[in-house]
């Protein structure tokens, strides 16, 4: 394989890993505007709390998917060197 074409390869598995990140990341988000909606209000009983725990899980979600996208970006960035690697191998 030529150097060019395993640049490619490496470009096209990062832009795909950035878009699924960044999928993902948006429908974490809009499913929790969607059940903040059709949560009770915070009230004090049972399940009052549940709020403040979705609203925690959402940004660790959001978090785990933005750094996969951020894997994504770091492959984008050194795809040129890693190509040469793979090619001087």
């Amino acid at each position: 394989m030529t150097e060019a074409t395993v640049r490619t390869v490496l470009r096209l598995i990062a832009v795909v890993t950035i878009h699924v990140g960044a999928i993902l990341a948006s429908v974490t988000l809009v499913a929790m505007a969607g059940a903040t909606r059709v949560m009770p209000p915070t009230d004090g009983s049972f399940g009052g709390g549940l709020r403040g725990v979705a609203y925690e899980m959402t940004f660790y979600t959001v978090l785990a998917y933005a750094t996969v996208a951020l894997g994504g970006l770091l492959l984008y960035k050194v795809s040129p060197a890693l190509a040469k690697k793979v090619v001087a191998d």
